[in-house]
């Protein structure tokens, strides 16, 4: 896990705020080390909360996203996978319009955001 410098985590269920993961993603982004790296030159460089890819049961979750990242014209929406996982599998009450950020920068797909709250749209 990369945690947030001064500590912490900057993603997951407990956090509403992409800020954080905003801010160390272009951190990551402008190390020196990756200046010549494609994906950082062409600004597809993503973050992702690593307990996506980290336990077995949510890694369909993970490869969601990152499917979308990589084919953005695939009908495919990474945060109703996400949301079904977490309702009809998990047993969770939870919403991912208002909680939890996952993925950065989010994907914006049916009028919302899929990795951060809705209500940062046109924020980011």
């Amino acid at each position: 896990m990369i945690e947030a410098k001064g500590g912490g985590s900057f993603a997951g269920y407990d956090l509403d705020d992409p800020s954080q993961m905003a801010r160390e993603r272009e951190d990551f982004l402008s190390r020196p080390e990756l200046a010549e790296v494609n994906a950082v030159k062409n600004g597809r460089g993503y973050m992702m909360e690593y307990k996506l890819f980290s336990y077995s049961q949510s890694m369909i979750v993970g490869a969601a996203y990152l499917a979308k990242w990589i084919y953005p014209d695939l009908d495919l929406n990474p945060e109703k996978i996400h949301q079904e996982y977490l309702s009809r599998f998990q047993h969770l009450d939870y919403d991912l319009n208002e909680h939890g950020v996952f993925a950065y920068p989010p994907i914006e797909i049916e009028g919302g955001l899929a990795g951060i709250p809705d209500r940062f749209a046109g924020q980011i």
